[in-house]
Protein backbone atom coordinates (compact mmCIF):
# COMPACT_ATOMS: atom_id res chain seq x y z
CA UNK A 1 0.00 0.00 0.00
CA UNK A 2 1.27 3.41 -0.77
CA UNK A 3 0.47 6.80 1.22
CA UNK A 4 -0.24 9.63 -0.72
CA UNK A 5 -0.02 12.71 1.64
CA UNK A 6 -1.57 16.16 1.30
CA UNK A 7 -0.37 19.59 2.89
CA UNK A 8 -2.43 22.27 3.76
CA UNK A 9 -0.96 25.87 4.41
CA UNK A 10 -0.61 27.14 7.69
CA UNK A 11 0.31 30.15 9.84
CA UNK A 12 3.27 30.81 7.15
CA UNK A 13 3.98 27.21 6.84
CA UNK A 14 2.32 23.75 5.99
CA UNK A 15 0.83 21.29 7.95
CA UNK A 16 -0.05 17.76 7.12
CA UNK A 17 -3.56 16.94 5.92
CA UNK A 18 -6.11 14.45 4.42
CA UNK A 19 -4.09 10.99 3.49
CA UNK A 20 -4.92 8.49 0.55
CA UNK A 21 -3.78 4.91 0.46
CA UNK A 22 -3.44 3.81 -2.97
CA UNK A 23 -2.93 -0.05 -3.50
CA UNK A 24 -0.45 -0.84 -7.00
CA UNK A 25 -1.02 -3.76 -8.60
CA UNK A 26 0.99 -6.89 -6.96
CA UNK A 27 4.96 -6.74 -7.50
CA UNK A 28 4.94 -3.55 -8.53
CA UNK A 29 5.47 -0.27 -6.54
CA UNK A 30 4.53 3.48 -7.04
CA UNK A 31 7.66 5.24 -8.88
CA UNK A 32 6.00 8.49 -9.43
CA UNK A 33 2.94 10.60 -9.40
CA UNK A 34 1.89 14.08 -10.77
CA UNK A 35 -1.47 16.10 -10.89
CA UNK A 36 -3.64 16.09 -13.81
CA UNK A 37 -5.46 19.27 -14.18
CA UNK A 38 -9.11 18.10 -13.09
CA UNK A 39 -7.67 17.22 -9.88
CA UNK A 40 -6.83 13.56 -10.33
CA UNK A 41 -3.78 12.34 -10.23
CA UNK A 42 -1.99 10.17 -12.70
CA UNK A 43 0.35 7.42 -10.76
CA UNK A 44 2.71 5.50 -12.79
CA UNK A 45 3.45 1.99 -10.88
CA UNK A 46 6.74 -0.01 -12.66
CA UNK A 47 8.66 -3.56 -11.26
CA UNK A 48 10.94 -6.14 -12.76
CA UNK A 49 10.45 -9.67 -12.77
CA UNK A 50 13.66 -11.87 -13.37
CA UNK A 51 13.24 -14.08 -16.36
CA UNK A 52 9.83 -11.57 -17.86
CA UNK A 53 12.08 -8.18 -17.37
CA UNK A 54 10.07 -4.65 -16.91
CA UNK A 55 6.86 -3.64 -16.01
CA UNK A 56 5.56 -0.21 -16.91
CA UNK A 57 1.78 1.16 -16.04
CA UNK A 58 0.17 4.75 -16.10
CA UNK A 59 -3.21 4.58 -14.26
CA UNK A 60 -5.68 7.47 -12.94
CA UNK A 61 -6.12 7.62 -8.98
CA UNK A 62 -9.06 10.20 -8.26
CA UNK A 63 -8.64 12.05 -4.19
CA UNK A 64 -11.97 13.37 -4.54
CA UNK A 65 -14.13 9.86 -4.04
CA UNK A 66 -11.01 8.68 -1.59
CA UNK A 67 -10.93 8.01 2.07
CA UNK A 68 -8.74 9.92 4.51
CA UNK A 69 -6.49 6.66 5.73
CA UNK A 70 -5.52 8.52 8.75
Amino acid sequence: MARFRTWDRHRGGFRLAVRYGYRPDTGLGVSETTAAPDGRLLVRERGFTAGFGNTVRLRPADPRHATDVR
